[in-house]
């Protein structure tokens, strides 16, 4: 086998021409590319979890969402998952840690991410996570990965082929020019091309002294030897590596302190002041007390649906009632609310249908030309304002007006005259009440 030291030393003595005698030799190239490993943030976003679920929050999925939106801007940016420890380690630990890395990743393989760009481990929780995830939940760690620089290194030289009729010819008595060095003589060194590429500070190698061979050209009888130059190897220094991109959202976010339901479920009660519209029924009666319990799907939605049972206690005064005479209203009605925002403070508008049952109360028969009782249909709509405190704490203020139809308990006092008592009503009511 021919080793790069002796195709050299031929290559001077026969004086080849030093590029191809390096390519017959099998010199490595000075210069290669390694492949670095890529560069991946250590501030690992967390997408939470409830203890022992695999169910992604809106939360998590806003989460998944940016880190698919940041992955996809570049086919060489990739993930990597990691699932920290929740309590002991166990075989049903791993296997939920396994199942919400599998949620995660089938939620981004939907968002457009091939399953080759997403790496997972069950590895301990990196530096950061204590602070982001609480105490009761488990989390999935997503390091986002993009390549680093690479950095220029020699490659590992391979080992050397001879060619035999090159090195036929190098034997050959007829091939020896006239010019060849001796001892006596030395050749000067040969530089090769990309010698360039070293700093001006650094010093060349010292020349190497090898045999040429066993014959004696200069007829002294002692062997030529021939200068061999190292080739240098460039060696350059690499960059630093990118600064991380930063792919957390932006701008103002939802609350994510949703209750258990998700979609917000409130349930209040309260009460506040009653009193009709229309003149000719105020003419015999007086403004009163209202109460009401409701229920609200959808606090923390856009639209939401109400039903309540409404009440109400008015005095009333007619020639013919009793002392103490009392006008009694029982009923119940259906909303539909239009919320304006999903915040802590909530204004809302609303409007429905509704029934009402009057009635009069009093002690004594009822001589009066007023009806002793009647079923009225309401349209009941208006404005209101609900605030949340402490997380689930419901506060909310309302006014709504109630349009009368079908009714007729007043009417006998105007029936001369074709006039009717309207029994329109304004209401003012404030409820306390919790959220599920």
């Amino acid at each position: 086998m021919w080793s790069t030291r002796t195709v050299w030393s031929l290559g001077l003595v026969l004086g080849l021409p030093l590029a191809p005698v390096a390519a017959w030799a099998g010199d490595p190239p000075i210069d290669s590319q390694a492949t670095a490993p890529p560069s991946c943030d250590m501030n690992a976003k967390v997408v939470e979890f409830s203890s022992s679920s695999t169910r992604l929050s809106p939360e998590a999925k806003r989460v998944l969402d940016d880190a698919a939106d940041w992955t996809k801007s570049s086919p060489d940016r990739t993930l990597r998952l990691r699932a920290p420890a929740e309590g002991a380690a166990s075989t049903s630990a791993s296997k939920m840690h396994q199942r919400r890395t599998t949620a995660v990743t089938a939620y981004l393989a939907r968002k457009g991410i091939d399953a080759g760009r997403i790496s997972a481990s069950n590895l301990p929780a990196g530096p950061g996570a204590g602070d982001k995830a609480g105490s009761k939940s488990s989390v999935v760690e997503i390091e986002t990965c993009q390549p680093a620089v690479a950095m220029t290194s020699p490659a590992t030289p391979g080992p050397a082929t001879p060619a035999p009729a090159a090195v036929a010819s190098a034997t050959s008595p007829a091939a020896t020019p006239s010019t060849t060095p001796s001892i006596d003589e030395p050749s000067a060194p040969v530089v090769p091309p990309n010698s360039a590429a070293l700093p001006p500070s650094s010093p060349p190698p010292p020349p190497v002294a090898m045999s040429g061979g066993s014959s004696d050209r200069t007829g002294s009888g002692a062997p030529a030897l021939t200068t061999i130059p190292t080739p240098p190897v460039a060696m350059g220094t690499p960059p630093a590596p990118p600064a991380q991109e930063d792919y957390t959202r932006t701008g103002p976010q939802e609350p994510s302190d949703r209750p258990h339901s998700r979609v917000g479920v409130g349930t209040t009660i309260g009460g506040g002041v009653i009193g009709f519209v229309d003149d000719k029924a105020r003419a015999f009666t007086e403004p009163g007390g209202s109460w009401e319990t409701r229920v609200t799907a959808g606090t923390r939605e856009w639209v939401a649906l109400e039903a309540a049972y409404v009440g109400s206690a008015q005095s009333i005064n007619a020639l013919g009632l009793g002392n103490n005479a009392r006008l009694i209203g029982n009923g119940a009605e259906g909303d539909l609310r239009v919320n304006l925002t999903r915040q802590m403070v909530q204004p809302y508008l609303f409007g429905g249908l509704g029934w009402d049952h009057y009635q009069l109360n009093m002690s004594g028969s009822n001589t009066s030309s007023l009806r002793d009782k009647d079923d009225v249909l309401t349209v009941p709509f208006g404005v209101g304002l609900s605030l949340r405190v402490a997380r689930s704490l419901l506060f909310d203020l309302r006014g709504t007006a109630r349009a009368a139809f079908y009714d007729d308990l007043m009417d006998g006092p105007y029936a001369a005259s074709g006039q009717d008592a309207k029994l329109h009503s304004w209401n003012l009511a404030g409820r306390l009440g919790w959220e599920f």
